[in-house]
């Protein structure tokens, strides 16, 4: 991944917990060579975390 290609659905993927393990490490290798694109990614998630879902309204969400 580089920051003119991103792979935004390895990284919904990374958020959400459902990456393979040698697709997290390169979103990691990635955030950790990109610290303006890791910010802003740390941004998203943050927003994401904050929504106020429903217990069950979650469940069933799948980002593939």
């Amino acid at each position: 991944m580089s920051s003119e290609t991103v792979n935004w659905e390895a990284i919904a993927r990374y958020l959400a917990g459902e990456s393979p393990a040698d697709e997290q490490a390169a979103v990691q290798r990635w955030l950790a060579s990109n610290p303006r694109d890791a910010e802003t990614i740390a941004a998203l998630d943050d927003a994401l975390s904050g929504l106020a879902l429903a217990p069950t309204a979650g469940q069933g969400i799948d980002v593939e």
